[in-house]
C-alpha cells in the first residue's frame, strides 16, 4: 500500500469513516522522502528496536518496521486501529499499544529499547505530553535537554513539526534534524 500518495490516504480514510481530531493535535506525515530518511539516519537496522509515539497512518511505523527487529508504536487515538491493522499487516514485528502515552508505563517500553539513548519528540505537543509523562520540562524547538528517566540518561529533543503548516523553511527545519542526527553519532547526509 502507497502510505505517501494522498489519494490511497484519503481512500483509506473514507472507508474506515476516519477524521481528524484537532484536540490531538494530529498532523500525518506522509511526504514520500521524509520518513525513509529518518529510519536511515535514525539508525533502524536489524538488532534494533524503535519506539514510537503517534503511528498516525504509519507511514514512519512501516519504514521503521522494514528495517527494526521490532517496533512498539503508542497510539492514542482508538479510531485508527482498522486503519493501522490495514497499512501494518504485512509487519508482524510491529507492536501497537493504543493507549495515551500519559497513561503508559513509558519505563517499562524503554526497557525493551536497552540501547535508547534519545527521545526525539516532533511539535510542542508531542514534547510537552513527553516532558510531562518523564518528569521533565520540554525542550525549546530546535534543542535538546540532558534527563535521566527510567534510571538512564538520555537526550530528549524537540524537533520542528515536519508539516508545511508551520512556518520554519524546510532548510532550517533540515538543518536543526541533521545536527540532532550528528549529535546522537549517526552519519549526516550533506
Amino acid at each position: 500500500m502507497e502510505l505517501t500518495n494522498i489519494g490511497v490516504i484519503k481512500d483509506l480514510f473514507e472507508r474506515h469513516g476516519f477524521s481528524f481530531t484537532k484536540s490531538l493535535g494530529q498532523n500525518f506525515l506522509v511526504n514520500p522522502a521524509v520518513c525513509p530518511k529518518i529510519a536511515e539516519l535514525g539508525g533502524a537496522k536489524a538488532g534494533v528496536c524503535a519506539l514510537e509515539i503517534g503511528t498516525g497512518v504509519g507511514v514512519l511505523t512501516k519504514e521503521l518496521a522494514e528495517r527494526c527487529e521490532k517496533v512498539i508504536a503508542v497510539e492514542i487515538d482508538t479510531s485508527l486501529k482498522p486503519i493501522l491493522e490495514e497499512t501494518l499487516a504485512d509487519y508482524d514485528n510491529v507492536e501497537i499499544v493504543f493507549a495515551d502515552v500519559m497513561e503508559t508505563d513509558l519505563a517499562a517500553l524503554l526497557a525493551q529499547i536497552p540501547a535508547c539513548k534519545a527521545v526525539v519528540c516532533t511539535g510542542a505537543k508531542a514534547a510537552e505530553t513527553a516532558a510531562e509523562t518523564m518528569g521533565c520540562r520540554a525542550p525549546k524547538q530546535g534543542e535538546m535537554e540532558k534527563i535521566n528517566f527510567a534510571e538512564r540518561d538520555l537526550k530528549f529533543y524537540r524537533m520542528p513539526s515536519s508539516s508545511r503548516a508551520y512556518p520554519m523553511k524546510l532548510e532550517k527545519k533540515a538543518e536543526i534534524y541533521s545536527a540532532m542526527f550528528g549529535e546522537l553519532g549517526f552519519p549526516v547526509l550533506k
